[in-house]
């Protein structure tokens, strides 16, 4: 009954005959008092809500921003990953054991095979992840020509991992136009275990 008495009390008819029996300043009291609680319980909603969208606007782009990073790094990963599997495919097939007769055969298509002074073959270095066989190559009275020519054939030789190492060029006294050249020819096996 009690809970019927406050609901009583709180009607909108006699709070609207309270309100003719005050003072007209009181009136107006709480006439301002009625439009600042109204205007308090929407705006103050309203302006949380607001803050919140604001949030979660800043967080989206936040959030896309390191999508498009994600993205960008798997791309790159993708990309290291496909030039991983071609070196391994190269590294598996392309390693030539003689490397003194490959490096022989193509000294022979490049017609440099009388300039070939010496060819020295050191023993298989082994590593953790590859093994690397090499041969000491010196080569007088060329022209820069054919040696490029020559080390481009190494370099790009069909179904063989062969690669300069060092290399070490010599202007001939003799000739100015001429060179002597010491280079090291490596070829790469990826070990078992790799």
């Amino acid at each position: 009954m009690k809970k019927y008495a406050i609901l009583q009390r709180l009607s909108v008819e006699n709070l609207y005959n309270t309100f003719l029996g005050l003072p007209p300043r009181q009136q107006t009291i709480a006439l301002a008092g009625v439009v600042a609680g109204i205007l308090f319980l929407t705006v103050l909603p309203l302006s949380l809500a607001a803050g919140k969208l604001g949030g979660l606007q800043s967080r989206i782009a936040d959030t896309k921003t390191q999508m498009g990073e994600i993205a960008r790094q798997v791309e790159e990963y993708n990309k290291a990953r496909t030039r991983l599997t071609s070196l391994e495919a190269l590294l598996r097939g392309g390693f030539e054991a003689s490397i003194a007769s490959a490096v022989e055969g193509l000294a022979t298509q490049a017609q440099m095979k009388e300039n070939i002074d010496s060819l020295k073959e050191r023993p298989v270095a082994p590593s953790d992840l590859y093994d690397e066989a090499s041969v000491e190559v010196k080569v007088s009275r060329v022209t820069l020509q054919q040696l490029v020519d020559f080390l481009h054939k190494i370099e790009n030789a069909p179904n063989k991992t062969l690669r300069i190492k060092r290399i070490d060029i010599r202007l001939r006294f003799d000739n100015k136009h001429l060179l002597d050249a010491t280079f090291d020819v490596v070829s790469y096996k990826l070990t078992q275990e790799a």
